[in-house]
């Protein structure tokens, strides 16, 4: 499974599953460690089938890997090529294609808990013509199906190996025109409804922490671009942290996330309107890849018991649903940063954000030190603005910060913070609060 000799509890009993749902999980994906593969595989008797089974009793929905449209997604040209058509890795028409993914994923696409398919994992720009025929495949034979392509985030000015997979005119163009691109041919050969991607911002180590240059950049990018597009953002947060190497040659590259780290992700990804969230729930122990997680990190280790991580989301799940029925009705428009100095850890995620000019919002200030984001959100059922203003300092240190806001002719607004609901008169169409580090509040000023 994974190289070493435990069996990963975590994702094979429906005691497990049943954790996870209780963690406030809806679907779950069945990822490498339990590919299948219809070529070769037998259906009856699979291990995807039976957590399929034992997700379909609880209620729960499944991402599956399958590995015959993964192979052909991750091809590196069109498979529409009648000088290499085979009838398996190129074909003659898109119809084909149709015909040959159906027969791979048909006993599948039948199961009461089939939500969708993962395919690839932060993919080069040269895979997009192929992904976007096995999406249009898929689809074909279960309209909605979730297809799973978890795009690169956008990378930092000196991060060359990322770069180069966004364009081939990546060296002609800056970091945003090249990432523009990337997501511009995503959609042109998927024509997906949605963006989905990852940035794991908690970089460094807990003795030299850090964050990414672009945690705020890469979101604020995509949700314009989904607004644009009419597109949906779905995110993938962080809920471990890897180093790269073996022995004493071991390098830090994100640190394990604590509570406060999990809650400014997720007011991050809320304030950009995203509405689906991704994790890893656990991870195996993998000797021989380049990568090491931490299993102690994630929700459950691999022995399937409850890690800190579980709790905390947990909790943060509940908060979210309360906030949940409004934002659900509300759409991303505009967004921008500010702050007052000095300020506390890692800064270079404050730099380079795009200013947004908001409709209602007439006034804002950093009042003490502290680095803010706001975005402005639109319920056009109802005709109402509001305002999700997220305390983005870094939060492996403790700390809080307050900000004044002027809205434009209104008296009160509501305010929905940590799954709790208020209401507040203002003083001269103004609003004064102080957020903790990866803080949050969503704001609807009537």
């Amino acid at each position: 499974m994974d190289n070493s000799e435990e069996t990963p509890v975590a994702i094979t009993t429906k005691e497990s599953l049943q954790e996870y749902k209780d963690a406030g999980f809806n679907t779950l994906m069945i990822n490498y460690v339990y590919p299948f593969n219809s070529a070769k595989d037998k259906w009856e008797g699979s291990k995807t089938k039976q957590i399929m089974d034992w997700c379909a009793e609880l209620g729960l929905k499944c991402v599956v890997w399958e590995s015959v449209i993964r192979g052909l997604a991750n091809t590196e040209e069109s498979l529409i090529n009648p000088e290499k058509a085979d009838g398996k890795k190129f074909f003659n028409s898109q119809e084909e294609i149709n015909g040959y993914v159906y027969q791979n994923i048909k006993t599948i696409i039948e199961h009461p808990a089939f939500y969708g398919f993962s395919v690839l994992d932060e993919p080069s720009y040269k895979v997009f013509p192929a992904f976007g025929q096995v999406y249009a495949a898929v689809q074909n034979c279960a309209p909605g199906a979730f297809v799973n392509m978890n795009l690169l985030g956008m990378a930092t000015d000196y991060n060359s190996n990322t770069r180069a997979k966004y364009s081939p005119n990546t060296t002609t163009l800056s970091v945003y025109d090249a990432y523009t691109d990337y997501i511009t041919r995503y959609t042109d050969y998927t024509q997906a409804p949605y963006i989905q991607v990852d940035v794991y911002p908690m970089r460094g180590s807990d003795e030299e922490p850090t964050l990414t240059a672009n945690a705020i950049r890469t979101p604020q990018r995509l949700a314009e671009w989904c607004k644009e597009k009419d597109m949906d953002l779905y995110y993938v947060l962080q809920t471990s942290g890897f180093t790269v190497g073996f022995h004493d040659a071991v390098t830090p590259i994100c640190r394990n996330p604590k509570k406060r780290d999990m809650y400014w992700q997720t007011n991050v990804a809320m304030a950009f309107g995203v509405k689906s969230f991704s994790y890893w729930g656990y991870y195996p122990v993998v000797n021989t890849a380049s990568e090491h997680y931490d299993q102690y990190s994630s929700f459950l280790d691999i022995a399937g018991n409850k890690n800190d991580m579980y709790y905390w989301m947990q909790d943060i799940h509940k908060e979210m649903q309360i906030a949940a029925k409004a934002l659900l009705q509300f759409d991303y428009q505009t967004s921008g940063a500010y702050y007052k100095g000095p300020i506390t850890g890692y800064k270079l995620h404050i730099s380079g954000l795009e200013k947004g000019t908001y409709k209602k919002l007439t006034a804002y200030e950093a009042d003490t030190e502290g680095a803010f984001l706001i975005t402005e959100l639109y319920d056009k059922a109802n005709d109402r603005y509001g305002y999700y203003i997220v305390n983005i300092t870094d939060s492996f240190y403790s700390g809080a910060s307050k900000t004044t806001l002027t809205f434009d002719g209104y008296n009160k607004v509501q305010i929905y913070d940590r799954g709790q609901i208020s209401n507040k008169a203002l003083k001269k169409n103004t609003l004064s609060l102080e957020l903790g580090y990866g803080q949050g509040m969503f704001v609807i000023p009537y």
